[in-house]
Protein backbone atom coordinates (compact mmCIF):
# COMPACT_ATOMS: atom_id res chain seq x y z
CA UNK A 1 0.00 0.00 0.00
CA UNK A 2 1.13 3.72 -0.79
CA UNK A 3 2.08 5.77 1.89
CA UNK A 4 0.40 9.22 1.60
CA UNK A 5 2.41 12.32 2.96
CA UNK A 6 -0.22 14.04 5.26
CA UNK A 7 1.61 17.48 5.96
CA UNK A 8 1.10 19.41 2.35
CA UNK A 9 -2.87 18.27 3.01
CA UNK A 10 -2.37 19.93 6.54
CA UNK A 11 -0.91 22.77 5.73
CA UNK A 12 -3.17 23.68 3.22
CA UNK A 13 -5.79 23.19 5.63
CA UNK A 14 -4.14 25.50 7.99
CA UNK A 15 -3.17 28.40 5.66
CA UNK A 16 -7.58 28.28 4.21
CA UNK A 17 -8.71 28.36 7.44
CA UNK A 18 -7.90 31.93 8.19
CA UNK A 19 -9.68 33.03 4.76
CA UNK A 20 -13.23 31.90 6.72
CA UNK A 21 -16.21 33.96 6.12
CA UNK A 22 -16.16 34.91 9.93
CA UNK A 23 -12.37 35.70 10.12
CA UNK A 24 -10.62 38.27 12.25
CA UNK A 25 -9.72 41.21 9.38
CA UNK A 26 -8.45 43.19 12.47
CA UNK A 27 -5.54 40.32 12.76
CA UNK A 28 -4.94 39.73 9.49
CA UNK A 29 -4.73 44.07 9.08
CA UNK A 30 -2.06 44.85 11.85
CA UNK A 31 0.37 42.12 10.29
CA UNK A 32 3.74 44.32 9.69
CA UNK A 33 3.69 43.03 5.71
CA UNK A 34 -0.36 44.15 5.34
CA UNK A 35 -0.72 47.56 4.04
CA UNK A 36 -4.56 48.79 4.22
CA UNK A 37 -5.77 50.67 1.36
CA UNK A 38 -8.06 53.80 1.87
CA UNK A 39 -9.43 54.93 -1.33
CA UNK A 40 -12.41 56.76 -2.14
CA UNK A 41 -12.49 56.22 -5.41
CA UNK A 42 -11.43 53.10 -6.57
CA UNK A 43 -10.05 54.37 -10.29
CA UNK A 44 -7.55 56.43 -9.02
CA UNK A 45 -5.97 53.66 -6.92
CA UNK A 46 -2.34 54.32 -6.94
CA UNK A 47 -0.97 51.62 -8.63
CA UNK A 48 2.28 51.76 -6.17
CA UNK A 49 -0.15 50.77 -3.10
CA UNK A 50 -1.64 47.86 -5.47
CA UNK A 51 1.72 46.94 -6.05
CA UNK A 52 2.64 47.03 -1.66
CA UNK A 53 -0.34 45.43 -0.83
CA UNK A 54 -0.32 41.88 0.24
CA UNK A 55 -3.64 41.50 1.62
CA UNK A 56 -7.13 43.07 0.94
CA UNK A 57 -8.91 44.48 4.18
CA UNK A 58 -12.52 45.00 4.24
CA UNK A 59 -12.32 48.57 2.83
CA UNK A 60 -10.69 47.39 0.19
CA UNK A 61 -13.94 45.59 -1.69
CA UNK A 62 -14.08 47.66 -4.56
CA UNK A 63 -10.59 47.62 -6.29
CA UNK A 64 -10.14 43.53 -5.70
CA UNK A 65 -9.91 43.15 -9.20
CA UNK A 66 -7.20 45.48 -10.11
CA UNK A 67 -5.00 44.34 -7.04
CA UNK A 68 -5.53 40.50 -8.99
CA UNK A 69 -4.39 41.87 -12.21
CA UNK A 70 -1.48 43.60 -10.18
CA UNK A 71 -0.79 40.24 -8.68
CA UNK A 72 -1.51 37.85 -11.37
CA UNK A 73 1.78 38.32 -12.76
CA UNK A 74 4.54 38.61 -10.50
CA UNK A 75 7.02 39.10 -13.26
CA UNK A 76 5.76 42.09 -15.20
CA UNK A 77 5.82 45.37 -13.70
CA UNK A 78 2.69 47.94 -15.19
CA UNK A 79 2.59 51.79 -14.88
CA UNK A 80 -1.06 51.07 -14.80
CA UNK A 81 -3.54 48.67 -14.03
CA UNK A 82 -4.24 47.02 -17.17
CA UNK A 83 -8.15 47.67 -17.94
CA UNK A 84 -8.93 44.56 -19.96
CA UNK A 85 -7.31 42.29 -17.13
CA UNK A 86 -8.93 43.86 -14.39
CA UNK A 87 -12.54 43.59 -16.18
CA UNK A 88 -11.67 40.01 -16.61
CA UNK A 89 -11.00 39.82 -12.73
CA UNK A 90 -14.18 42.13 -11.93
CA UNK A 91 -16.38 39.55 -14.13
CA UNK A 92 -15.66 36.44 -12.68
CA UNK A 93 -15.06 38.26 -8.79
CA UNK A 94 -18.87 39.59 -9.67
CA UNK A 95 -19.86 36.17 -10.27
CA UNK A 96 -18.25 34.18 -7.67
CA UNK A 97 -19.15 36.63 -5.08
CA UNK A 98 -22.81 36.24 -5.98
CA UNK A 99 -23.01 32.66 -6.28
CA UNK A 100 -20.60 32.24 -2.97
CA UNK A 101 -22.02 35.27 -1.69
CA UNK A 102 -18.77 36.17 -0.11
CA UNK A 103 -16.90 39.78 -0.46
CA UNK A 104 -15.14 40.14 -3.55
CA UNK A 105 -11.77 40.86 -1.48
CA UNK A 106 -12.15 37.59 0.29
CA UNK A 107 -12.49 35.46 -2.80
CA UNK A 108 -9.13 37.52 -3.89
CA UNK A 109 -7.64 36.70 -1.29
CA UNK A 110 -8.39 32.55 -1.45
CA UNK A 111 -6.95 33.05 -4.82
CA UNK A 112 -4.04 34.87 -4.11
CA UNK A 113 -2.99 32.43 -1.63
CA UNK A 114 -4.34 29.37 -3.13
CA UNK A 115 -1.76 30.24 -6.32
CA UNK A 116 0.70 30.79 -3.89
CA UNK A 117 0.90 27.70 -1.69
CA UNK A 118 0.84 25.56 -4.74
CA UNK A 119 3.88 27.71 -5.90
CA UNK A 120 5.62 26.36 -2.65
CA UNK A 121 5.13 22.75 -4.49
CA UNK A 122 6.62 24.09 -7.73
CA UNK A 123 3.22 24.24 -9.07
CA UNK A 124 2.26 26.86 -11.19
CA UNK A 125 -0.87 28.40 -12.21
CA UNK A 126 -2.12 32.02 -12.81
CA UNK A 127 -4.61 33.78 -10.93
CA UNK A 128 -7.06 34.09 -13.87
CA UNK A 129 -6.91 30.48 -14.90
CA UNK A 130 -7.76 29.93 -11.14
CA UNK A 131 -10.61 32.26 -10.95
CA UNK A 132 -11.73 31.13 -14.51
CA UNK A 133 -11.57 27.44 -13.85
CA UNK A 134 -13.73 27.95 -9.96
CA UNK A 135 -16.34 29.99 -12.07
CA UNK A 136 -16.35 26.93 -14.83
CA UNK A 137 -16.84 24.38 -11.41
CA UNK A 138 -19.50 26.34 -10.06
CA UNK A 139 -21.14 26.58 -12.54
CA UNK A 140 -21.15 22.80 -12.87
CA UNK A 141 -22.81 23.01 -9.14
CA UNK A 142 -20.69 21.34 -7.44
CA UNK A 143 -21.46 21.87 -3.72
CA UNK A 144 -19.41 23.55 -1.45
CA UNK A 145 -18.10 27.38 -0.38
CA UNK A 146 -15.24 28.89 -2.15
CA UNK A 147 -12.54 27.86 0.45
CA UNK A 148 -13.68 24.11 -0.22
CA UNK A 149 -13.26 24.73 -4.39
CA UNK A 150 -10.06 25.80 -3.15
CA UNK A 151 -8.75 22.96 -1.18
CA UNK A 152 -10.34 20.57 -3.28
CA UNK A 153 -7.91 22.07 -6.05
CA UNK A 154 -5.18 21.94 -3.94
CA UNK A 155 -5.30 18.72 -3.23
CA UNK A 156 -5.57 17.62 -7.08
CA UNK A 157 -3.27 19.33 -8.18
CA UNK A 158 -0.69 17.67 -5.22
CA UNK A 159 -1.99 14.64 -6.52
CA UNK A 160 -0.40 15.17 -10.14
CA UNK A 161 -3.14 16.14 -11.92
CA UNK A 162 -2.49 19.31 -14.31
CA UNK A 163 -4.84 22.33 -13.94
CA UNK A 164 -7.24 21.21 -17.05
CA UNK A 165 -7.82 17.75 -15.05
CA UNK A 166 -8.25 19.20 -11.32
CA UNK A 167 -11.01 21.30 -13.05
CA UNK A 168 -12.87 18.43 -15.03
CA UNK A 169 -12.58 16.54 -11.99
CA UNK A 170 -14.08 18.87 -9.73
CA UNK A 171 -16.97 19.18 -12.37
CA UNK A 172 -17.11 15.49 -12.80
CA UNK A 173 -18.25 15.38 -8.99
CA UNK A 174 -20.95 17.88 -9.01
CA UNK A 175 -25.18 17.18 -8.25
CA UNK A 176 -25.63 18.15 -11.78
CA UNK A 177 -23.55 15.60 -13.31
CA UNK A 178 -24.63 12.99 -10.85
CA UNK A 179 -28.37 13.77 -11.79
CA UNK A 180 -28.03 13.04 -15.28
CA UNK A 181 -28.72 9.58 -16.24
Amino acid sequence: MKRVNLFPLIVCMILLLGCQKNETDTDMANMDNTHQIVQINPDEIDIETLYSTTFLAPQDNKIAAKWLAIQDNKAVVYDTVPSVLAEQFEQHLDYLSLQFKEDKRIIANRVVQTRDLLEKFNIQVTLLALLEGMTTVRKSHLVGNFGDYCQFYINLRQHQHQHAQAIKKMQSLSIANKSQP
